[in-house]
């Protein structure tokens, strides 16, 4: 089979391309196609030379901005990693004699990737569509109209490929997230298997600890497993659903400090006297935000200070608090604390890195679902995460 020269394909092929170096502002031309050279009245002498000294503004139009417009999406390409779409620009270029003659362009821009992910080079595509916005003999006057729909098409195309591309970089970091926050506990299971393995190879019995840790292990798996579910459900219905059931909320609450005493062996963890509340919640949304609030209290909180909850009613509302003392949570950090993947100022405290970013933003998902909302402040004196959810019962 004969070998096909691809530099001769790129120059013959029936479209104006040019091919670019990824150096911002210069952008020196590699290669260009017949059909754009014969475009732009240009010869290969082009190539080596800097875009914008070959295609300058024109200096007879004192607002020209084609060329910074040009820079702007060459690099958003170069930043985004993707195709930019420009809306139709006016962008003159000079003939043969070195007269600047008008033209109107559709441009687009788009990186080009090696295997091992380098950028090697910026393609930029033009379509000439000068007379179908200048000719307003052939047009009957639907010139500026066709603009426009040329214009509302590109800006629609470039916000497409726009979320396509945030949609790929969440894809990529939810999956860099989960993998290696998943490492640590599946890293802990494996390594007590191995003890077991041993133990039960030599008829020991095998001690309470280690059991110990293949639970709270598994657990912690299935909690990061559980949060990406609740997220991916609050995207594509808005909210999460609950179930709701008239319950002793005071009950739920002894429940999940005594889970937070048992998983935090050497943490103080208490549930301060009040009133027994009842109200129409959902006890397992109810629960997992209690330990989230918990969780999140015993990794961020002073170790040797205790994890409080409390529970009043006030005003028709069911009122939750999980506080810790220690080091307050910066000011620049509070506004991003319910976003999704956010997640608070290392500790030091190895269970850190079992969390992606997603327990408040859940804590929030469920307070809302029940017509509530959460709120936090956090001084010197300790952080206070607060529930409000709407009741109308009590005991």
């Amino acid at each position: 089979m004969t070998q096909l020269d691809f530099r001769l394909l790129f120059e013959r092929v029936p479209a104006r391309f040019l091919v670019l170096a990824p150096e911002p502002s210069r952008y020196t031309i590699l290669g260009a196609s017949d059909a754009y050279l014969d475009a732009t009245w240009t010869t290969r002498d082009i190539v080596s030379r800097a875009l914008f000294e070959v295609f300058p503004d024109n200096p007879t139009q004192p607002h020209a901005n084609a060329v910074q417009n040009l820079d702007s999406s060459l690099q958003r390409a170069l930043a985004r990693r993707a195709t930019d779409v420009m809306a139709v620009q006016h962008y003159d270029i000079r003939d043969r004699s070195g007269q600047f003659m008008e033209r109107h362009w559709s441009p687009a821009n788009a990186p080009v990737i090696s295997g091992d992910g380098t950028l090697v080079a910026l393609i930029h595509r033009v379509e000439d569509v000068t007379e179908f916005v200048r000719d307003g003999l052939l047009f009957a006057g639907h010139a500026a109209r066709l603009e426009q729909e040329i214009l509302l098409s590109a800006k629609e195309l470039a916000a497409a490929n726009a979320a396509l591309h945030e949609s790929a970089m969440l894809r990529q970091r939810i999956n860099a997230i989960v993998s290696h926050d998943l490492r640590t506990p599946l890293s802990a299971i494996q390594n007590a298997a191995h003890m077991l393995a041993r133990m039960v190879a030599k008829l020991e019995a095998p001690p309470l600890r280690i059991i110990t840790l293949l639970q709270s292990s598994a657990a912690r798996m299935a909690a990061l497993l559980n949060d990406l579910d609740d997220y991916a459900a609050t995207q594509l219905d808005g909210r999460l659903s609950i179930s709701r059931e008239h319950l002793n909320v005071r009950a739920l609450c002894e429940k999940a400090v005594e889970e937070a005493r048992i998983a935090y062996p050497t943490r103080h963890v208490e549930l301060t006297p009040g009133e027994n509340i009842a109200a129409d919640i959902d006890p397992r949304r109810f629960q997992q935000m209690l330990q989230n609030l918990l969780g999140n209290a015993l990794t961020y909180g002073a170790p040797d200070r205790p994890v409080r909850v409390s529970l009043l009613r006030s005003f028709g509302f069911c009122i939750a608090t999980v506080s810790n003392e220690g080091e307050p949570i910066p000011e620049g950090i509070l506004p991003l604390l319910f976003q999704p993947f956010q997640r608070g100022p290392r500790t030091g405290d190895v269970r850190q890195r079992g969390h992606m970013g997603l327990g408040l933003f859940i804590v929030q998902q469920i307070a809302l679902a029940h017509g509530g909302d959460v709120h936090v402040e956090s001084s010197p004196q300790g952080t206070h995460f607060s529930v409000h959810i709407p009741v109308k019962h009590s005991w």
